[in-house]
């Protein structure tokens, strides 16, 4: 069956200049016989208005004012519908909806098969005589519960389970037409009715163990449990019923680990097969790390050992042991032996103190030198052998040397090999002389190796093979076939005897006399598994005695009997092909083109009956047409906007279930002319003035729909003659959008001229218009409207989850202000002022920059007066007084250095830094103030 109906809405901008009829309909003509129109009634049949899914609803059709003349129009052309749920006629809630009007209005009857458990409301209709719509109320409950519509799943987890640990199946239980059958339902059937079986991957059948039914659950489902034990991944087969119906969704995919280590049941494999070593070799074993159920745990577990020398039990010191993971859940243990003797080994679990196996491993270690690579065995026993006949061998034992290499027959062990496996014999050895020895091999203890193998069965039991495989009842001059399967008193297939076997005619109840055209069979061929199958054909009825030959010796049963019988005696059952559309039903019967022996046909399980005819029905869910889901009410009128509308949108809503297919709409209109303009465009209105536009890469491919339309006055625009096919104008007296007639392009581009301009392009081309836009009118204020919109290409209702489109779209108002321009006159008068403006606030500037520079001469004046005081001051005190500390210096910031004329002596006054003391120097060579090294003080600045 499909998918569910996806929802596909495709948006398109329609402008539609279709010139209004004004032609009138003419009234009907009065008819003064015009017959009363008929009235119609509904009912239940028997007021039962409750079924099962799979029942006949009958409705009754009362007709009233129907007089006998008009029943045989009404018959041959009322039109009855039954609508459930919006869906008219045959749908998934009724099927096989029908309208008999057999016989007199009385027996007038709907009936129809309810598919969907619940509640619904039939709408009843007579749509040729328009009597109104009437509405019957009815329930419908589930069947019982059918394998092959029940759910099968995983109730606690998603397939995987610890070995040991319980698995959940939830079974949802459905009946044949896949309503949930309601908890609680009394034929619910219990315990007994569903199981489950495992297998590998390839097939190999797994048990399960603790299989239980728990019943209902909580939410309405039935609960089945299980304890799976091997590890590995499995199928886990539910099924139902009797006849082992598997439910769906299965078989189930079931994982299951291993559990933690236990010690006690892992165990350990000599590497070589053989506890027997020679001195100085390396002893090899695995050790298998198994959970408690013996399935391999990957993880590293840690082992030790310790060995033990069996005659005196003293500890035997191993010093190179070595445990190491060679696959995932078994490790290797090795250590070198260098004494000879019989010892016992021990591995365990320190921690834990616990034997591996909860028992010791023997082991003999000898001084021998057989070398295996140079011994080998040799006779009829190994190239060739028949099952139930002894069959012998010799073998040579050599050492490295290639010298005879004698050891105890006890150390020799026999073990056969083939593809089906392996298998320990208990060989009869003798020896034959020193130092070899030969080993008899007794048939009867030889396994069954199969065809493949070596080993050859032996003469053909004609007790143990199996009966001939045959039809008891064919048809003539049809090509029969007959299987027989060979065996010899081991149970050993017996191939290659094709060339011995014959299928031979013995006698024939026929009315025709025996020959050699009555009759023809075709030589044996090999199965290559031991069975043989040829082919016969009887031309002529009646009852054929048959025998299967080997050699000259007749295989049992002889003869098997066979009749040849007409066709009639044979169903012929032969393959319907069925179309249904999606979201319908339809009724059908598979036995219309059938042809049933006896005239009675019922459904069998296949593998316990034998006069069987097979047919298969191929359903095919054809996908409904694309259709309106809402209908473009406004095409039928004269438009001058983008229409129609759906939802307050622009655009028509269109459903189709497949998303991947393309949707071809044809518009015509009955006058003027339909404009169509899909756009491929994605867009994204985040409120509701922003538009934002999803780009890929650095550029944007997205087109958009930009419109620019202004109330008084006329728009200019310069457009690349690119997309002059999509640009439409409105003019002057003209409201319609019109479509460019005829255009001049002057280096590939256009200049349009209208109130209105409208055109597809990309970002950029809108960008670029938009730069390249000029508005000419003779008011001084308009509006500019800019609208840019994407026709529901790639927007989403209500959002992009149930793939419905829808337009976004968003638009501004511009408000336009034209200024008037001055005139010459006016033109001067404001420069003028403007100039002598200018001109003021130089003036103003020139008087505050004078009025500075006076302030700043005034205030140095008055600055030269206070340092002269100072220094005649200084002056007049004793010299004495005249070396400052540095304590009454501190923090003083000297004046300016000046050389001032003091008569005779002429001293100069130098200014070291911030924060240092004023220091005084004589310039005639004599120092009043010296240092302690009676060196003159000068400024270090210098």
């Amino acid at each position: 069956m499909a998918n569910s109906v996806a929802l596909s809405l495709l948006t398109l901008a329609l402008l539609l200049c279709v010139a209004p009829s004004t032609a009138q309909e003419p009234s009907p003509q009065q008819d003064t016989n015009y017959a009363p129109r008929p009235a119609f009634a509904f009912g239940w049949l028997d007021d039962r208005s409750a079924f099962r899914a799979g029942d006949t609803a009958v409705i009754v059709i009362m007709a009233f004012d129907l007089p006998d003349a008009n029943v045989s129009a009404v018959r041959r052309s009322g039109s009855f519908t039954v609508t459930v749920r919006g869906k008219t006629g045959n749908s998934t809630y009724i099927a096989d909806v029908r309208a008999r009007l057999e016989g007199a209005p009385p027996s007038w009857n709907i009936t129809f098969v309810p598919l969907r458990a619940g509640e619904f409301v039939a709408v009843l209709e007579e749509e040729r005589f328009a009597v109104g719509v009437s509405t019957l109320q009815y329930a419908v409950a589930a069947r019982d519960v059918h394998p092959s519509a029940s759910l099968a799943s995983w109730m606690y987890f998603s397939g995987y389970v610890v070995a040991g640990s319980k698995a959940f199946v939830s079974v949802i239980p459905r009946d044949a037409f896949g309503n949930d059958v309601p908890r609680g339902a009394d034929d619910v059937p219990g315990n007994g009715y569903f199981r489950v079986s495992g297998s590998y991957v390839n097939g190999t059948a797994v048990e399960f163990l603790d299989f239980q039914y728990n019943g209902w659950t909580g939410d309405g489902r039935l609960s089945l449990e299980f304890v799976p034990t091997l590890a590995g991944d499995f199928l886990v087969q539910v099924y139902g019923d009797n006849i082992n119906r598997t439910l769906r969704d299965s078989p189930l995919l079931l994982t299951v680990k291993p559990g933690p280590t236990d010690i006690a049941k892992s165990t350990a494999d000599w590497k070589h097969g053989t506890n027997v070593l020679q001195i100085f070799s390396k002893m090899e074993i695995f050790i298998n790390q198994k959970d408690s159920y013996g399935n391999l745990v990957p993880e590293i577990h840690p082992f030790d050992a310790a060995v033990v020398e069996k005659a005196s039990n003293l500890s035997v010191p191993v010093g190179d042991l070595r445990i190491e993971a060679v696959t995932e859940g078994i490790q290797l243990l090795s250590f070198n032996v260098g004494e000879p003797g019989e010892f016992v080994l021990t591995i365990f679990d320190l921690q834990l103190k616990q034997k591996l196996s909860s028992m010791a491993y023997i082991y003999n270690v000898f001084v021998g030198y057989s070398d295996g690579s140079n011994s080998f065995a040799n006779g009829s026993g190994i190239a060739q052998s028949v099952a139930g006949s002894v069959s012998s061998f010799m073998v040579y034992l050599e050492d490295q040397y290639r010298d005879p290499s004698p050891v105890e027959t006890a150390m020799l062990q026999v073990q056969i090999l083939s593809k089906n496996g392996s298998s320990a014999v208990n060989p009869i050895m003798s020896p034959v002389r020193e130092p070899n020895e030969t080993i008899s091999m007794d048939g009867p203890n030889s396994p069954d190796f199969g065809p493949a193998g070596h080993q050859k069965a032996s003469a053909v039991s004609t007790f143990i093979s199996t009966d001939p495989l045959f039809e008891p009842r064919v048809k003539r001059s049809v090509r029969n076939e007959v299987t027989v399967r060979l065996r010899d008193s081991f149970m050993n297939p017996v191939v290659s005897l094709e060339p011995k076997l014959r299928l031979q005619l013995t006698s024939a109840n026929i009315p025709t006399l025996v020959n050699t055209s009555s009759f023809a069979a075709e030589e044996f061929v090999n199965n290559k598994d031991g069975s043989y199958t040829t082919h016969y054909v009887a031309r002529y009825l009646g009852s054929y005695s048959l025998c299967t030959q080997l050699d000259n010796t007749q295989l049992p049963p002889c003869p098997f009997e066979v009749h040849v019988l007409g066709d009639e005696y044979f169903s012929d059952v032969k393959n319907d092909n069925i179309s249904v559309w999606e979201d319908e039903s339809v009724s059908f019967d598979v036995l219309s083109n059938d042809y049933i022996a006896g005239g009675q046909a019922e459904g069998v399980n296949l593998s316990s009956h034998t006069n069987v005819a097979s047919g298969e029905v191929f359903i095919s869910v054809l996908c409904r047409p694309p259709h309106f889901i809402s209908l473009p009410k406004q095409l039928h009128v004269t438009e001058d906007m983008i229409g129609p509308k759906f939802g307050g949108l622009p655009g028509i809503e269109i459903i189709y279930s497949d998303i991947a297919e393309n949707i071809s709409v044809t518009v015509r209109a009955q006058s003027g002319k339909v404009l169509l303009a899909p756009m491929p465009m994605k867009l994204q209105q985040t409120s509701d003035d922003v538009l934002s536009i999803s780009r890929g890469g650095n550029k944007s491919h997205l087109l958009l729909v930009l419109s620019l339309e202004v109330l008084e006055g006329t728009l200019l625009m310069t457009l690349p003659s690119g997309i002059v096919a999509t640009a439409e104008l409105k003019t002057d007296g003209n409201n319609h959008w019109q479509s460019l007639q005829a255009y001049v392009a002057i280096a590939h581009h256009f200049v349009l001229r209208g109130t209105g301009i409208r055109f597809h392009g990309d970002v950029s081309d809108c960008n670029n218009a938009m730069q390249r836009l000029f508005y000419q009118g003779a008011s001084h204020e308009t509006r500019l409207y800019i609208t840019v919109n994407d026709l529901g290409n790639h927007g989403c209702y209500p959002d992009c989850s149930e793939m419905m489109s829808r337009p976004l779209s968003t638009a501004k108002t511009v408000r336009l202000v034209k200024m008037k321009p001055m005139n010459s006159r006016r033109a001067i008068l404001v420069g003028s002022a403007i100039a002598i403006e200018i001109l003021a606030m130089l003036c103003l500037g020139g008087v505050l920059l004078y009025f500075l520079v006076k302030c700043m001469s005034q205030l140095r004046g008055k600055q030269i007066d206070r340092v002269n005081d100072e220094v005649r001051t200084r002056e007049q005190m004793p010299s004495h007084q005249m070396s400052l500390s540095p304590s009454d210096d501190a923090g003083y910031c000297s004046a300016p250095a000046a050389v001032l004329s003091l008569g005779g002596n002429r001293s100069s006054f130098q200014q070291r830094s911030c924060k240092q003391e004023l220091e005084l120097q004589t310039l005639s060579g004599i120092s009043n103030y010296v240092n302690q090294d009676a060196q003159p003080v000068t400024d270090k600045d210098k």
